[in-house]
């Protein structure tokens, strides 16, 4: 007696289908990024341009901005992403000259500024 290829075939087309579909929606992102201690040490301000290589789209890249408390390790104390970010590549806010990063003197907020934008984050008060 001899069995049916169908069902093989079928399980092989839908294998090899998902896996097209999963490396479509798969993301790999890259960065490129900055960070400075506040003055009085209590807080960290990063900023990260980052890139997302989509297989199924363009890419597309963002800059975040977090402030952590402590070391560069520290917990998120506040954060925002911003869409899109007009930079020549992920890999900008690793340039002094095109990033700078300026805490106030009392360490309650921050000023990231960009050549095309200004961006100043406070640090919640506890």
């Amino acid at each position: 007696m001899m069995r049916s290829k169908v069902p093989w075939f079928l399980f092989i087309v839908t294998v090899l289908l998902s896996a097209w579909f999963g490396l479509r929606m798969l993301t790999l992102p890259s960065s490129g990024g900055a960070g400075a201690p506040s003055p009085d040490g209590r807080y960290y301000a990063e900023a990260s341009s980052l890139k997302n290589y989509e297989l199924s789209r363009e890419r597309r890249i963002y800059a975040k901005f977090v402030i952590r408390k402590g070391s560069s390790s520290g917990p998120v104390v506040t954060s925002i992403q911003v869409l899109p970010e007009r930079v020549p590549s992920e890999w900008s806010f690793r340039e002094d000259e095109f990033l700078k990063i300026e805490w106030s003197k009392d360490s309650t907020q921050v000023v990231f500024t960009t050549p095309n934008e200004k961006l100043i984050l406070h640090v919640p008060t506890d």
